[in-house]
């Protein structure tokens, strides 16, 4: 196909400005709809938070809408709903480069939240064929 072109995200570029003291600026998005992921990512934010937590977001409507996030040319981020092995993991895998973990009230649970999200041995997230 002459055109097409599919390039991966090397490096998270949230990840680059806040390291480099630079602010990071987002929106969230509650619509539960692919739609306003895809209206709102092409605006100039550097990422945008699906809320999996205070809004009736599904599992997948969540993947479309970090779809269209990353189409759009921001990073897709989550709130996922609490802090859970299941949701962390499945969401990061589903595309999300970015998380709010809420109700994390200890220094163990922060440890616990980071644990999910990174590979053994330094964390406990498992790897499966996804985003």
């Amino acid at each position: 196909m002459s055109g097409f072109q599919v390039s991966k995200l090397r490096e998270n570029p949230v990840k680059v400005k806040l390291a480099g003291g630079e602010p990071a600026i987002g929106s969230w998005l509650s619509l539960c709809s692919p739609a306003a992921a895809e209206a709102m990512a092409p605006l100039g934010w550097d990422w945008l938070v699906v809320d999996a937590q205070h809004s009736p977001v599904g599992f997948e409507t969540m993947v479309n809408c970090f779809r269209a996030i990353q189409l759009g040319g921001a990073i897709p981020m989550a709130r996922v709903p609490w802090l859970e092995t299941t949701w962390i993991q499945r969401t990061l895998d589903a595309g999300a480069l970015g998380l709010v973990v809420p109700m994390v009230n200890s220094a163990e649970e922060a440890r616990q939240a980071v644990a999910n999200t990174k590979y053994g041995p330094v964390g406990v997230r498992s790897s499966g064929g996804s985003r």
